[in-house]
């Protein structure tokens, strides 16, 4: 409950200075209100949860994702002058409830055929709009409004019960599901689930079948059961239709975790340094095969992100930087959906540096099977540095369950690193430093 407690106290600090010192742009108040009453209700249940049996999950989650995205929707469709998605005219939503809407009366093979051909997306979106095209097939436009948001809290309810059962699958002390129930709290109660099924994207869905894939991996690394490598495969490879370069990271997580034993853990060292070396040579191939892209388009992609900062794009780019290892930073000043979801950013950015620790120490100690989850983080974050998305909760967000898997063995193992106390008063000092800085940019 600690780290809890310390980010809901630096959240209030922050909410309540730049009530008084102003605020970037204009926002509106229900804005300002909501706020507050997310995060305190993010806090207030979280407290809760960690009192109930890991039983209970699976209700609890259901019952706080669906009130609060519920009571989000009401809210944009009461006081927002964009749209019932929120305030940003340019969420991804609007275009996905629209081709799901305007063609559904097409069967799946010319539905198929539309997106390949005339869709605004590519295939990183074919999941989540085929995900609505089959709702809007048997339901009105409505209904399906509502019933998106009560099949997304269902959606993050499973994938927090996957993460538990993951958790229970690394713990030492199978009498005792503290850390278990405590990461899963993290996720169940992270805000952002709230505001993505409030405004209409696709991460909830994409969410459940990451939550799934690693389960079923490292279900599968100590059973070796195939039905676990079926399901693991399942879940993975509805991954592609989300976010392709997420699906290569996790069957190379899966790859290491599995492959790599006591007998051959050097060499599989020396495999990924001579890789490290040979990087810059091979990643143009790589991007090519998994993404579609070179290199170069990666770089054009990532410097348009940085040319939008303004003048001070290498201040941006230094940002991004940062924010892809320890953030992403909450945002208290400008008027976009992740001023709803601050807290949460901020809770993760205080979990960074216990999670960084724990990743160091696999590496060190060569703890093979912790590979798959400490790998996925690490190629996370190098996937988001290079694409200038370290701001963006939304790319974070693929790797928020290694994130907390990496967590859970933190907790689990009582991993001790360097002069703890010292590295957590800079780490605080840091991140006040670099939440400030980012919001009065």
């Amino acid at each position: 409950m600690m780290y809890f407690k310390k980010a809901f106290v630096i959240f209030l600090l922050f909410y309540l200075l730049f009530m008084c010192i102003g605020y970037k742009e204009e926002i509106d108040t229900y804005a300002i209100v909501m706020q507050i009453v997310i995060a305190l209700s993010s806090f207030g249940y979280a407290s809760f949860m960690l009192k109930n049996k890991g039983k209970n999950i699976l209700l609890l989650t259901f019952l706080f994702q669906l009130v609060l995205s519920v009571c989000l929707r009401l809210v944009f469709i009461s006081y927002d002058k964009v749209s019932i998605f929120g305030n940003d005219p340019n969420n991804d939503a609007i275009n996905y409830f629209r081709y799901a809407l305007l063609e559904n009366y097409k069967t799946i093979g010319e539905y198929k055929y539309f997106l390949e051909n005339n869709y605004w997306g590519n295939i990183d979106d074919f999941g989540y709009t085929f995900y609505l095209f089959f709702i809007h097939k048997v339901m009105s436009q409505d209904i399906a409004l509502w019933l998106v948001i009560i099949f997304n809290a269902f959606l993050i309810a499973f994938s927090a019960k996957f993460l538990y059962k993951t958790c229970e699958l690394y713990n030492k002390n199978r009498s005792d599901d503290t850390n278990s129930r405590i990461i899963a709290t993290l996720f169940s109660t992270f805000t952002f689930f709230v505001d993505i099924s409030a405004t209409g994207r696709k991460e909830d869905l994409f969410m459940f079948f990451i939550a799934g894939a690693f389960y079923y991996m490292v279900k599968y690394q100590r059973t070796r059961k195939m039905t676990d490598l079926f399901w693991f495969g399942l879940f993975g490879g509805f991954t592609i239709f989300f976010r392709t370069a997420v699906t290569f990271i996790i069957v190379v997580s899966f790859i290491l975790g599995t492959y790599v034993k006591e007998r051959n853990k050097k060499l599989y060292t020396f495999i990924l340094l001579g890789a490290a070396f040979l990087g810059p040579i091979m990643i143009n191939i790589i991007a090519e095969k998994v993404l579609g892209k070179s290199m170069d388009e990666i770089y054009n992609i990532a410097e348009s992100r940085y040319n939008s900062a303004g003048n001070n794009s290498y201040g941006k780019k230094m940002g991004d930087i940062a924010a892809s290892i320890v953030g992403p930073f909450p945002n208290y000043t400008y008027f976009k959906d992740t001023f709803f979801f601050s807290y949460s950013s901020l809770l993760k950015m205080l979990l960074n540096l216990p999670v960084w620790a724990t990743i160091f120490w696999v590496i060190k100690n060569m703890k093979i099977e912790f590979y798959s989850i400490a790998s996925s983080v690490v190629l996370g974050v190098v996937m988001l540095a290079l694409t200038g998305t370290g701001l963006d909760l939304r790319y974070h967000i693929p790797f928020f369950v290694p994130f907390l898997l990496v967590f859970a063995v933190f907790l689990n193992f009582d991993i001790v690193f360097p002069k703890k106390q010292v590295a957590k008063v800079l780490y605080m000092l840091m991140c006040l430093f670099l939440i400030y800085l980012y919001n009065q940019r």
